[in-house]
C-alpha cells in the first residue's frame, strides 16, 4: 500500500542562465479529471509538442508510483503506450505520499541533470547507464488529479 509522507521545497529560480545553472524548468501542466485514458494520452503528448518535444525526446519518465496498485498500474499503462523505450522512475519509495510530492520529484530530477547520473534506487527497469537531457514527472492524486513538470539541461 501507499506510505503516506510529508515534506516542503522551495528552489531558487530565474529566468536568466547564469554559471551556476544547471536545469530549466521548461513547462508545467495540470490535467484535472480526464475523461478517459485517451484525453489523458492526448494531454500528455499535447505537452510535449508545446515545448517541441516528442515521448522519444524523453530520456527519463519519473512516475508518481505509490505502491497502490489500482493507481500504480495507470502509470505502467502509460509509460507504456506513450513511452515505450523511455526509462521508468518512481520516487515516492523514497519520501512517502503527499500533497506536495511533485516538489521533491523536481528536486531529483534537477539533481539527476546536475549530476548526470539516475540513482539505482529509483529505476524500475534495468537500463544502461544515461544522461538525460529532458525529464518528464508524471504524477497524480487518486487518478484525477495530474501534474506534469519538464526539466531539461540549462
Amino acid at each position: 500500500g501507499t506510505l503516506a509522507g510529508e515534506g516542503s521545497s522551495y528552489f531558487v529560480l530565474s529566468k536568466n542562465k547564469n554559471d551556476h545553472s544547471y536545469a530549466r524548468l521548461q513547462g508545467v501542466k495540470t490535467i484535472f479529471h480526464p475523461t478517459d485514458k485517451k484525453e489523458l494520452e492526448a494531454n500528455i503528448t499535447g505537452f510535449l509538442d508545446e515545448h517541441g518535444l516528442k515521448p522519444g525526446n524523453i530520456g527519463l519518465l519519473i512516475t508518481g508510483i505509490n505502491g497502490n496498485a489500482t493507481t500504480d498500474e495507470g502509470y505502467h499503462e502509460l509509460a507504456g503506450s506513450i513511452f515505450p523505450g523511455v526509462p521508468l522512475a518512481w520516487f515516492k519509495h523514497l519520501c512517502g505520499e503527499y500533497s506536495t510530492a511533485s516538489g521533491f520529484a523536481l528536486w531529483l530530477a534537477t539533481r539527476i541533470l546536475k549530476s548526470k547520473t539516475i540513482p539505482k534506487t529509483i529505476m524500475l527497469q534495468d537500463y544502461p547507464p544515461i544522461s538525460p537531457e529532458h525529464i518528464l514527472i508524471l504524477n497524480s492524486t487518486r487518478d484525477t488529479h495530474y501534474s506534469l513538470i519538464l526539466v531539461s539541461i540549462a
